[in-house]
């Protein structure tokens, strides 16, 4: 540190230790006091009755005593809350005054209707001496409760099932008198069988459309009650019950993970795991499943390596444990592709797996079928002689990168429906499905959107979102569409970033609890084709299709910006990131890091967390890259370690007197401070005497004017801010 900075150093700490030593600061509260709670309020929980119009009561039944909420002017909760309940026994209106008003007793969040007339739910908050009170008024009739010739089970409710099947169970159709409010339906299953021990509850799983299953595992009969309640309660409410009969499932039920659809010639695949299970004279069996590829047993390793190009069929096969003969059989076609030859195909499209769709690539201002193709573009073409095509992606992408953005045109677009599915990589029951539909029946064209099979939005003039030229299918203009998966809010978007929908459900129903696996399968399906139709592929996971005979494409990684603080000659933990490459599974990822004076600390490929020790002042600068086995590499700059001092100077003072003498002038012993960073910490002396008198001691000389007791504080502080003070006691006689 140079003089004249030092000096400009020293004035700044000078005038703020000044600031500290010497003024008292008041920092404003800014915490509510209780004089800042001025009003209370209270919020009922009526579902969906209105205050002023409650369904009546009905005599000698029960009645509910709403929930409620009591807070402040500030939100805070208030818990002193009474709840009380009168009957107007007089008929006079109610006047709160218990000789002429019966107070009715409360249990279970009701209260009884023991008699026809008005009645009063009361409720009163306090705090202090504030008070809020709301009342509710409720009529009770004399008359009877509906019976059960009200309420009807849907016929749709299975009698007989098997186990190891879900079992919907079907709402019925409740029919009531507005007066008496909204009936509700509660669903309770209970078993009667041979296996009454193993099943002592029957649990109902609720699926996000508000349906009911369960899901029986031992044969026998299955009781459904089906109970109508409405505002009045229990009482007198029928239940209505219908019993299903469930017998041992003889076949397995097989469940097939999610499958990459292309394989590669010469490349050596793992088949992911299938499960089979049987459940059978009470007993959940687990049953061996047999893994074929193109008729081959390869059940021991798993194992394959496609010799041929063109379509190969995996096989899992599943048999009986009581009869052999019986199975369960699933065959999940796949393509194998050449990487290495060059027969004119664009490399990304190597993994695509086409079912009734034909790719092209198509060059700038080439013309087919009177199209004339203003940019290039990879393009899907069903010829109409199929009533449905699907493209599968062939690869599991990660869900920070599932996308697709297309194009189409109303000359080329002879189809009814534009599926998109998004599978867990490893567990084919979670789909999620989005359906577009585009209605031109109307004069002003639009689009519906459906997430599994439920319609969540309308877009007019919007169809599939941004458009180029025009508006509709009925124009001639192309219209764009991006649909994109938000994994850490579950949504899915458009290009912009806009909500299409949130995810709340797979397609079997099942909440949404995002895809467990990390990564999942992206295929595209047009339905309904009764004409030429085609999509153009402008990317998929963030990648376009462009002319290239050979993987270009960069891998990513993915690294959380941070920056990591650490103290001198310590251990610090680089964590291993995680890297994607959507075309490819052999990835690397190095590790480089620069020390602040410039020396290469660390640059070698690592598979798991790094650990370094920092010796260092300053800042290392970390950097990891991801390459794949094409030789594409990605560098990420997102992790900077630095190394700040933290350790205070040491301070020490020799010979300070303890008594003066009123009038003498003291030369105060020079101070000796040392530190671990700086060669020369910054050291002063300030002298303090009563409450506000606080002074610099420049010169090494203080003189005691006055008797009393003066503080000595001696202080040294590096350039990072760290800082010791050692105070002695004078007393002046």
């Amino acid at each position: 540190m140079s003089k004249v900075s030092k000096k400009i150093f020293i004035s700044c700490l000078i005038a703020i230790l000044i600031f500290s030593f010497g003024i008292g600061l008041k920092l404003s509260n800014t915490f509510a006091v209780e004089n800042d709670i001025t009003s209370l309020d209270i919020q009922l929980d009526l579902g969906s009755y209105n205050k002023d119009e409650l369904p009546n009561g009905v005599e000698n039944c029960s009645y509910p005593v709403f929930g409620y909420n009591a807070t402040d002017n500030l939100g805070n909760k208030i818990s002193d809350v009474e709840v009380l309940v009168y009957y107007d026994a007089e008929g006079d209106s109610y006047t709160g005054n218990l000789s002429d008003d019966v107070l009715v007793a409360t249990e279970n969040g009701r209260f009884k209707t023991e008699n026809a007339g008005e009645y009063v739910i009361e409720y009163t908050a306090r705090y202090q001496a504030l008070r809020k009170t709301i009342r509710l008024y409720v009529t009770v009739v004399e008359e009877e409760l509906y019976v059960e010739s009200d309420y009807q089970i849907n016929s749709g409710i299975v009698s007989e099932s098997f186990t190891g099947y879900e079992i919907k169970l079907l709402e019925g159709e409740i029919i009531s008198d507005d007066k008496f409010g909204v009936a509700e339906l509660a669903i309770d299953v209970s078993y009667s069988g041979d296996y009454a021990e193993q099943v002592e509850k029957v649990d109902i799983i609720k699926g996000v459309d508000s349906s009911d299953y369960f899901c029986p595992i031992v044969a026998g009969e299955y009781k459904i009650t089906y109970t109508v309640t409405n505002i009045l309660g229990k009482d007198k409410a029928v239940p209505v019950t219908k019993v299903i009969t469930v017998t041992d499932n003889v076949k397995p039920i097989l469940s097939v993970p999610s499958l990459n659809r292309v394989m590669f010639k010469g490349k050596t695949v793992e088949l992911p795991v299938a499960q089979a299970v049987q459940y059978y004279n009470g007993r959940q069996i687990f049953v061996p499943v047999t893994v074929l590829f193109n008729g081959n047993n390869v059940t021991q390793t798993r194992l394959v390596t496609p010799e041929t190009e063109g379509k190969a069929t995996i096989t899992y096969v599943a048999k009986s444990v009581v009869d052999s003969q019986i199975e369960s059989r699933s065959e999940i076609d796949v393509m194998v592709h050449d990487l290495t030859s060059d027969n004119g195909d664009i490399f990304l499209s190597k993994y695509l797996y086409l079912d009734g769709f034909s790719g092209k690539y198509y060059k700038k201002n080439e013309v087919d079928n009177g199209v004339k193709y203003s940019s290039a573009i990879y393009t899907l073409t069903a010829d109409g002689t199929v009533n449905q095509a699907t493209m599968y992606f062939g690869r599991a992408i990660h869900t920070g990168y599932l996308s697709a953005e297309f194009e189409a045109e109303q000359s080329l677009a002879s189809f009814g429906n534009l599926y998109l599915y998004f599978v867990d990589s490893v567990d084919s029951s979670k789909v999620v499905e989005l359906k577009l539909h585009e209605v031109l029946t109307s004069s002003k064209p639009y689009v519906e959107v459906y997430l599994n099979g439920n319609f969540v939005k309308k877009w007019e003039n919007k169809c599939f979102g941004p458009f180029e030229n025009g508006s509709s299918l009925t124009g001639s203009s192309v219209r764009k569409f991006s649909i994109k998966y938000d994994y850490k809010t579950q949504t899915l978007v458009d290009v912009k970033g806009n909500l299409i929908c949130e995810v709340t459900s797979y397609a079997n129903g099942r909440a949404f609890d995002g895809f467990s696996s990390g990564k999942a399968y992206l295929s595209l399906k047009l339905d309904e084709i009764n004409g030429l139709s085609q999509i153009k592929l402008v990317n998929l996971c963030t990648q376009s299709f462009s002319n290239m005979p050979k993987d270009r494409t960069k891998p990513n990684v993915f690294t959380p910006k941070s920056r990591l603080f650490a103290d001198i000659n310590t251990v610090v933990t680089l964590k291993n990131l995680e890297i994607f490459d959507i075309l490819d599974d052999d990835l690397r990822l190095k590790l480089n890091v620069t020390s602040p004076s410039g020396k290469t600390v660390v640059d070698e490929y690592i598979t798991d967390d790094y650990q370094i020790t920092v010796d260092e002042y300053g800042k290392y600068q970390v950097k990891y890259t991801a390459y794949d086995s094409s030789g594409n590499y990605e560098d990420s700059y997102a992790t900077q370690i630095e190394v700040v001092d933290r350790i205070a100077p040491t301070l020490s003072v020799a010979n300070v007197p303890a008594n003066v003498k009123k009038g003498e002038t003291v030369s105060l012993p020079t101070p000796n401070a040392t530190d671990n960073f700086d060669d020369e910490p910054t050291t002063w002396i300030m002298v303090s005497y009563g409450n506000f008198r606080n002074e610099y001691v420049t010169d090494g000389k203080y003189s005691f004017n006055e008797t009393g007791t003066y503080y000595v504080k001696y202080k040294a502080v590096d350039s990072t801010g760290n800082y010791c003070i050692i105070t002695y006691t004078v007393v002046c006689e």
